[in-house]
């Protein structure tokens, strides 16, 4: 796929696999990769393509890929090749982050757990 549309291909499966990537494929030779990966077992194709290649995305879309996010500068596509409808998670929208505090009564002690992966610096209470 990277040959057609220029980008970044990669395949999961319960087996452990990748993508073949060349350069001179073809839209039929797609269709026919897709054909074999789902004979192999594969269960998923995601696609990367970069903002300045976007035009690559309509043809991907004729094949079955669907969205699964943009980013600033790139989009994921994904095509299911399961059984039934896709199981592939959805891009996460938000992140919840953890902190905590103790305030043990008998020392006056307060502990305050700060959340490592905070995107600014603040104390959680």
């Amino acid at each position: 796929l990277a040959g057609v549309f220029g980008a970044q291909c990669s395949c999961e499966s319960a087996a452990q696999g990748c993508c073949p990537a060349t350069s001179g494929l073809r839209a039929v030779r797609v269709a026919a990769a897709i054909q074999q990966w789902r004979s192999e077992g594969r269960i998923a194709v995601w696609l990367h393509i970069p903002i300045l290649q976007s035009r690559f995305i309509a043809p991907a879309a004729s094949l079955g890929f669907c969205f699964h996010h943009a980013e600033s500068d790139s989009s994921t596509l994904t095509l299911w090749l399961g059984e039934g409808p896709s199981r592939l998670p959805g891009y996460a929208t938000h992140q919840v982050g953890v902190a905590g505090a103790v305030f043990d009564e008998n020392t006056g002690k307060i502990l305050v757990v700060q959340d490592r992966n905070k995107l600014k610096n603040m104390w959680k209470f």
